[in-house]
């Protein structure tokens, strides 16, 4: 049991680690195109390829090392309206069972997304942001991290839904 508390307590510095970074890369959007309309307005010229900037590296690194902390608060819709109405063995088990698809889907977006990261390093993937190419790899893998920590999560979280025998995702533990 010790080391499921060390792996928990490495989790959770990862997630707020992830839950910085995204905070950092919404402060610099915001500070880039904040820059970028000044600049339009004031000089009558913007950075050149700033939109391609902001999609390509600006959101990724907003919204993926962010995916395991939204989990964690439940914001993320589930069924509880419709599962809470039945007895607590029934919520007990379409817990379970709505974790193990959250898993499955997942995992499968993971080694998907985790696929394409590589493949795109390997061919050279870039964009085209003022008329130079911008190489994507930076921010091709994010998003295989970002589903990895919330991987870890889903374990975690369905662990602890075994052990403590929780109804709801946002039920305390005992």
């Amino acid at each position: 049991m010790k080391l499921i508390n060390i792996i928990i307590a490495i989790h959770e510095w990862i997630k707020k680690l992830f839950l910085v970074i995204s905070g950092i890369a919404l402060v610099g959007m915001m500070l880039f195109i904040s820059l970028d309309v000044g600049l339009r307005n004031i000089i009558g010229s913007s950075i050149p390829g700033s939109y391609e900037y902001a999609e390509n590296y600006f959101m990724p690194f907003i919204v993926f090392p962010a995916l395991a902390f939204v989990y964690t608060t439940g914001i993320l819709p589930r069924v509880l309206n419709l599962v809470s109405k039945f007895p607590n063995q029934f919520q007990h088990k379409a817990n379970l069972c709505l974790r193990i698809i959250d898993l499955i889907i997942f995992t499968l977006i993971f080694y998907f997304s985790l696929k394409y990261a590589i493949d795109g390093t390997i061919q050279g993937k870039a964009f085209v942001a003022g008329g130079n190419l911008v190489p994507l790899y930076p921010a091709l893998f994010i998003a295989p991290l970002g589903v990895f920590v919330l991987l870890v999560e889903i374990i975690i979280e369905t662990i602890k839904d075994i052990k403590f025998k929780r109804l709801f995702p946002d039920q305390v533990d005992e």
